[in-house]
């Protein structure tokens, strides 16, 4: 599968992406995202990989407002989700 066709299917799905993953995963996905974010309390830079709508960046913003964040993802409407989620300077979306 190529990335144009990966991104085109992501970027489809970014309107519905929480409540899907809330309706067939419940809260099992979030949680298992969120487990060791204790770790991360005294971070400088913190890497959030494929963090498709932006609630693992929530959650991570909860315990580490000051570090550096750097949110990738494949999906340019993922990270528009992303930012309308958070309002922080220290975050750069790519």
């Amino acid at each position: 599968m190529n990335e144009k066709r990966i991104k085109k299917g992501f970027d489809f799905l970014a309107p519905f992406y929480d409540v899907v993953v809330k309706l067939f995963f419940g809260n099992s996905i979030l949680n298992a995202q969120t487990h060791f974010l204790s770790e991360i309390k005294d971070a400088k830079s913190i890497l959030i990989f494929g963090g498709g709508a932006g609630q693992i960046l929530v959650e991570s913003l909860k315990i580490n407002r000051t570090a550096h964040y750097c949110y990738l993802d494949i999906s340019p409407k993922m990270i528009e989700l992303a930012k309308r989620k958070t309002a922080y300077s220290n975050i750069e979306f790519i």
